[in-house]
Parts: C-alpha cells; sequence; structure tokens
C-alpha cells in the first residue's frame, strides 16, 4: 500500500499481522504540543516517532519513559504520565494524595455521571519500613514535599543474595540457583547464591520471600511509598503474604509504562512452547492478544481517545506551577484540554476511497518542575489487507470537518475483530 502523508506531523505505514496470520496495515502519527496558558499548542519542533523504548536508567533495570510508536494495534489508550507528585501547599507531610483523570469532551464536571472515562489516584508517603519485632509491623512515613512517581517506589522488588555473602550459607538448597542457572544468569560477571523477583514490578520495594527473611535475617525491609489509594498495603496482608497464606499484594501503583516481560502484561503476548514453534511460527500464538501492546499500568488505560477530552493532573506539578492552579481543597490541578484539531485518513481501492479513523491510544504527559508540560499523542488507524487498499493519505483537518465525515460511518474501533477495520 502506498502512504503520503500530507500533515506536518511524523507519520509511517506499515504491515502488521493478526493471531491466524490475517493482515493488515496500520498508520501511525505523532503529535507534540505544549501547554501554555491552559491551552495545547503545536510544538516548533515535532519528536520524531518513537523507534525504540527508554528508560529512565539502565534499559531493562529502571523505569521506562516511552515505548515504540510501531505497535500493530492498541485496544485502549495508554496514558502515560512522567512527573514528580508534590505535596499541597510545598509543606511536607507523611501521605498524600496524586491523581489522573480523563474526562469526556463538553463536561464541565469531573464526575463519573458527567463523562469521567479514567481515575487512577494513588497515595504516595515519605520513606517508610516494615520492622521487625515480635511480629513485623509497618513504621510511620517520614514527612516528604515531592516523590518521583516510578515503579522503583512502588510495590515489587528483588530477594537476592550473593555467593560471597554470609547469609548465601542459611539458604534452603531449594532456592539455591544451580550451575546452569548462575551460568543463564544476567548478572554473568557476579551471579547470586540465591535470586527471585516479584514479576509484577522487580523494580519496586516491599517484595520478600520467607527464605530471604530466614537467610538474610533484616531487621526491616523497605515499604512502599506508592500505592493505590483504594488498596493500600498493610503489615497485616504483607506478612500475611510472607506466611504464604495465599494472601495476594495489591497491583504495583504508578502512572508510568509497565515493563514488557512484567505480569500480567507478559501473558498477554500468548504461549510460545513447542506446538507454536513447529505449527505456528513464525505466526502469532493462537492465545495473543492485542492487549499485550498497552503498555500502562491497567488502571491507566482509557477507551480510545478522540482528541476533544480533557485530561486533569492532580498533585503532579509544584505548586504555583505554569497553567497550573490551586483547588477548593488546596491540591494543585492542571488540566490538559485536548486541541479538538484532528488527524484524518483516508485509503483508495479499486473502486472506491473509504474513510479510516484515526484515534489516540496513547497520550504522554512530561511535567518538568515548572517548565511548561509537553504532550505528545499517538494517533493510529488501520485498514485489513482485504479491503485492497492502493494508496492511504494521511491529513489534517479541523473538528468541524472530521464530525462531519465521521458521522458516515462507525469509528473502527467498533468495526470487526476488537477494532480493527
Amino acid at each position: 500500500m502506498e502512504f503520503r502523508n500530507y500533515t506536518p506531523f511524523p507519520a509511517l505505514a506499515f504491515e502488521s499481522a493478526a493471531p491466524g496470520g490475517a493482515r493488515f496495515h496500520t498508520v501511525v502519527l505523532r503529535q507534540t504540543f505544549a501547554l501554555r496558558d491552559g491551552e495545547l499548542v503545536l510544538s516548533g519542533t515535532q519528536k520524531p516517532l518513537a523507534t525504540t523504548d527508554r528508560f529512565y536508567g539502565v534499559s531493562g533495570r529502571s523505569s521506562v519513559i516511552e515505548e515504540s510508536d510501531l505497535a500493530p494495534y492498541k485496544p485502549r489508550c495508554d496514558v502515560v504520565v512522567s512527573a514528580v507528585a508534590y505535596a499541597p501547599h510545598a509543606s511536607p507531610t507523611p501521605r498524600f494524595g496524586a491523581s489522573v483523570r480523563v474526562v469526556a469532551a463538553g463536561r464541565t464536571r469531573d464526575r463519573a455521571s458527567s463523562g469521567l472515562l479514567l481515575d487512577g489516584r494513588i497515595s504516595v508517603t515519605g520513606p517508610r519500613r516494615f520492622v521487625r519485632g515480635r511480629s513485623w509491623a509497618l513504621a510511620e512515613p517520614e514527612p516528604i514535599i515531592s516523590l518521583p512517581i516510578r515503579y522503583e517506589y512502588a510495590w515489587g522488588g528483588q530477594c537476592r543474595i550473593d555467593t560471597e555473602d554470609e547469609a548465601a550459607a542459611r539458604i534452603p538448597g531449594a532456592f539455591l540457583l544451580t550451575a546452569a542457572q548462575q551460568q543463564d544468569h544476567p548478572d554473568r560477571e557476579n551471579p547470586p547464591a540465591a535470586h527471585t523477583v516479584c514479576e509484577a514490578n522487580p523494580l519496586g520495594v516491599g517484595y520478600v520471600q520467607r527464605w530471604f527473611i530466614d537467610a538474610a535475617r533484616p531487621e526491616y525491609i523497605p515499604a512502599p511509598q506508592i500505592e493505590w489509594e483504594d488498596a493500600r498495603v498493610t503489615a497485616q496482608s504483607w506478612a500475611a503474604a510472607l506466611s504464604g497464606e495465599g494472601v495476594s499484594m495489591p497491583d504495583p501503583a504508578g502512572f508510568g509504562l509497565t515493563g514488557r516481560a512484567w505480569l500480567p502484561r507478559r501473558s498477554l503476548a500468548g504461549t510460545f512452547d513447542r506446538h507454536w514453534l513447529e505449527a505456528v511460527h513464525p505466526e502469532l500464538p493462537e492465545n495473543f492478544t492485542f492487549d499485550y501492546w498497552n503498555g500502562a499500568n491497567r488502571a491507566l488505560q482509557a477507551p480510545l481517545l478522540k482528541g476533544d477530552e480533557t485530561i486533569v493532573l492532580t498533585n503532579l506539578s509544584p505548586p504555583g506551577s505554569a497553567s497550573a492552579r490551586v483547588n477548593s481543597l488546596g491540591d494543585t490541578e492542571l488540566r490538559v484540554p485536548l486541541p479538538g484539531h484532528l488527524p484524518m485518513g483516508w485509503f483508495y481501492t479499486r473502486s472506491a476511497l473509504e474513510f479510516a479513523a484515526f484515534r489516540i491510544d496513547t497520550v504522554l504527559i512530561d511535567v518538568p518542575g515548572t517548565a511548561e508540560p509537553n504532550v505528545t499523542l499517538v494517533w493510529r488507524a488501520t485498514v485489513w489487507n482485504t479491503k485492497n487498499a492502493q494508496r492511504f493519505e494521511a491529513r489534517y483537518i479541523d473538528r468541524g470537518e472530521k464530525l462531519r465525515l465521521s458521522a458516515r460511518r462507525k469509528p473502527l474501533s467498533d468495526v470487526i475483530n476488537g477494532g480493527i477495520a
């Protein structure tokens, strides 16, 4: 399929595959904005499409800043916020809340009955820890003014004891790595004696297993500083999980992207076993689901956006920062109204001209302290190969024209196979 981009934005078309071998065309387009005086304005320099994943630090050992834009299809919109949480009034406090909300267009209130599409609320604390005593207790957090919202501060982590550590002699045999496992360990230069990880978030804090407690004999374990407002970590739940009582800990909280290899995301990629290798390869596994391509925390996945919604960030920018205001509760709110002027797609077959709707499936909001926030919108359109599209044209039109054309047919996300047209 020939692709022509008549917009001022970076865009790309490529062929993708669905389970079963069906092929479709994906067209992805990226817009870059700055938030000025409460309005999104197009940046003078448009960032190119992301073709690789970017991390805050070492790849795979730190939180993800952004993922490649070259996903074939996303069934929902990833809302990703890179920000620091600030206590109200910039006053040191042991605990405070922060949130991300997405409100549908034409709504003046932020309640669910008024078009609330997403409502992610976290509780942020100062440093705290589980302390050993007759029973384990969760100490009170220290007061803080701010904290980066990254998975390094959320529930998760690793239990590791190195071979030269004196605690290695106390590790139960069932948890010692075999010579083959040490050879295959990512840290080949210094493979540990024993190593287990929280597969939901290996970067975090608080995760621990009984074998580690018995061998390392720690006096305390650092506790998470970021948790979901309605699912807080308690000493009781932590101790019950440690004792193997079948108690599950809350999902890691955060507004960033989860790792591709983390659970439950990894399981969405399907089963890559001998049957797949011998009977299905190189096609996708039969149980692959496009949900895998949604990398945001599940609580930060919204319906595909149209581009005229409003995103409200609470306590994710410093008091007094540009475009922010303090509400009646003393919280700092930053409102990000999406502009409503939208990309548009047409594709030509041998006998017809058809409309292809772009939808926003990725919103990246970067709040760099007191500087202007940057907003990236990633739009995606899809067309099945069976349409025999000869040429796809990406264009940029105003909101009124977009609505007139959209009225001719249903959005692609309402069509067959989970949204691929």
